[in-house]
Order: C-alpha cells, then structure tokens, then sequence
C-alpha cells in the first residue's frame, strides 16, 4: 500500500490490540515506525498471551504508548457485561448471596473500558491520523472507509480489503507473533475474565486458564439462572 498519508500528518496514531489484524498493521508499516506512535489499551486484564505479543511488537515501536483503564472496578460499580440484560437492582459483591448479579451489556462494557478511554488519549495527544486494523470483512466495524475523514481525523485501515487468511499468512510470513487464540477460533480476544460476547469467546482457549474459565462460567450460569426466573413470567 502507499504510505504517502504518513507524510500528510505530524501527528500519527496506530492502535494496537495483540489481535491479529493490528499486528499485520504494526509489521506493514515497521518501515515506518519511526513516524508513528503506537498505542495499547491495557484494561488490567489481559491474556497473558495478549501481553506477551504486546512485549513482542513494542520492540518494533521507537514510540510506544500504554494507555490504562481498570475493568475490574468498572464492574464492580456497573455489572457484569452481558449478551442478555435482564432487569436487576442487585450489585456485583450479592453474586453467592441472593443469586443474582447487575448486568450491563457487552458492547457497553467495551466502550468504556476499551475503545473510549483509547480514542480519547489518543485525540488529547493531538494526533490527525488514525490507523486501525478493521477489514471490509469485520462483523463489528465502523461505519467509515480508509482514508475517510471523521471530526478532523483521518482514519487509515491498511487491511481493510484482506482477508483473515492473508492476514495470518502475512504474519507468519513475516515472524510476526501470532495470538495463540487464533489455534481455536477465528475471532481474538480482548479481557480474561469478560463475561459476555458469548458466541466470540472460545472456550476452549479460556479453558487454559482454570481459574478465569472458573469464574465466566459460574456467571454465565448465574445469567442463565436469571433470564429463565424472567421468561417464566411471560
């Protein structure tokens, strides 16, 4: 791809996640690194096999930005992230007091934790250029093209046309690091512990941490339990 937009912009921004495309991103442009700062959102629970692609792809970074958010007590104070929101006035801590726990949605739960707190930082730094790895072909994606301009920014998606296969070939191709997510499932993964997204986390990789796997099933069963009390009342 052309990188003439990179010399349009004193201010660059490249978003990375550990997942697959934005790695593919990070390597794509590494000729280039040297013009870009290079931002990761640790929300405090992270795979560690997220953290160790991160350790990975921050040698390649001349600059390097790890942005914070604490999920753990953002639940505490909002729910648990959700597929399905039944109604609830209970607070997180009443889980194995009364059965039932407060619930927010995952998508919520994401914004908060993840892409806002990101997109803020990385506009208060003053950065015009925005480049992220979404695909034509991404379930969940912006409503915006590459090259596209939204309130002043440009935003860039160099892979926008790949597919996840040319994606991964140009990983491996590359030695790039590769999330072992990707041995299980087409989709990555973002917080350990997140308890909703259901149809996109695979189990079986959580299943490597017994604990984590421990702990989303016995809220899952809990949110079972609570949406049946509710459709037995239709």
């Amino acid at each position: 791809m052309s990188f003439e937009f990179i010399y349009r912009h004193e201010k660059i921004a490249l978003e990375l996640s550990g997942g697959k495309d934005s790695v593919a991103v990070l390597y794509l442009l590494r000729d280039v690194l040297d013009k870009i700062t290079v931002y990761w959102l640790n929300t405090g629970d992270a795979y560690p096999e997220t953290i160790e692609v991160i350790e990975e792809c921050k040698k390649l970074c001349p600059h390097f930005v790890e942005v914070k958010s604490n999920v753990a007590d953002w639940i505490v104070l909002n729910g648990f992230p959700s597929d399905v929101v039944p109604a609830t006035g209970s607070q997180v801590h009443q889980l194995l007091k009364d059965g039932e726990i407060k619930l927010v949605d995952s998508f919520t739960c994401c914004a908060h934790n993840i892409m806002n707190p990101l997109h803020e930082r990385v506009l208060d730094d003053g950065n015009t250029c925005i480049i992220r790895g979404q695909k034509d072909s991404d379930e969940h994606k912006a409503p915006i093209k590459s090259g596209q301009w939204h309130d002043g920014v440009q935003i860039i998606f160099p892979v926008a046309d790949w597919t996840d296969d040319e994606v991964l070939n140009f990983l491996r191709s590359s030695g790039a690091p590769v999330h072992p997510v990707y041995d299980f499932s087409p989709h990555g993964v973002d917080c350990l512990h997140c308890t909703g997204w259901w149809e996109k986390t695979p189990m079986s990789f959580l299943s490597h941490h017994t604990h984590a796997c421990e702990f989303v099933d016995t809220v899952r069963i809990t949110i079972k339990d609570m949406v049946a009390k509710r459709m037995a009342l239709c």
